[in-house]
């Protein structure tokens, strides 16, 4: 799965806390997915 990777490299590494999020076309699902395990990071989901 994608989104974990995502989450860590956006929260663990880079240290973002809180942000936007865009999913086009196949990333559509895989923000939804990180959308849905962190719903209090995601400010805004745009797909």
């Amino acid at each position: 799965m994608i989104a974990p990777d995502i989450w860590r490299l956006v929260h663990e590494h880079l240290g973002i806390d809180r942000f936007f999020l865009v999913g086009h076309d196949w990333g559509g699902p895989t923000a939804f997915a990180l959308v849905c395990a962190h719903p209090d990071a995601v400010r805004r989901l745009a797909t």
